[in-house]
């Protein structure tokens, strides 16, 4: 739990346990003069509870520690690259399909990609970008105008280097 956090749990418990203490006292005593005075007083414990942290704030310029300053997210490098991985075992796996559907025969494909780093405003962004797409026909010997087609399809959808070649 950071420093922040536990200035603000803190003070919460503090405000839940004015609250039920108030309404313990003022449960158990009697009416009265006495009972009006003590209740008088448990609503002032209350609202100093409350009021106190925003005292501080205009003193110190703080407000529960240093858990409302900028906040720095890092990221899991090595989670990134395992959603990666899925990501284009997946695009791979779809890109098969889709060249099956469209051409027809049996296709294996493979992506090289690479993580890019970059700067949009104040953050740093990582972006998957493929960089070559290899295409294998598993059947038949494909015709070098069928294998210029599909190249030109890729490198026209995809905007990176292809490759396709025969499997057999």
């Amino acid at each position: 739990m950071l420093d922040g956090d536990f200035l603000l749990s803190e003070y919460l418990l503090g405000i839940i346990g004015t609250v039920l203490f108030s309404a313990f006292l003022t449960g158990i005593l009697p009416n009265g003069k006495t009972s009006n005075m003590v209740k008088a007083t448990t609503r002032l414990a209350c609202l100093i509870v409350i009021v106190a942290p925003l005292l501080s704030f205009m003193n110190s310029g703080e407000l529960f520690g240093e858990n409302f300053k900028k906040t720095v997210i890092e990221t899991d490098g090595g989670f990134i690259e395992y959603c990666s991985k899925i990501s284009i075992e997946n695009a791979e796996k779809t890109l098969s399909e889709h060249l099956t559907e469209r051409y027809g025969g049996n296709f294996e494909v493979f992506l090289t990609w690479e993580i890019l780093e970059e700067n949009e405003g104040e953050y740093n962004v990582e972006r998957i970008k493929i960089t070559k797409i290899t295409v294998i026909c598993q059947e038949s010997a494909l015709t070098e105008e069928r294998r210029t087609e599909i190249k030109k399809y890729l490198e026209e959808r995809y905007e990176c280097f292809t490759e396709v070649t025969d499997g057999g």
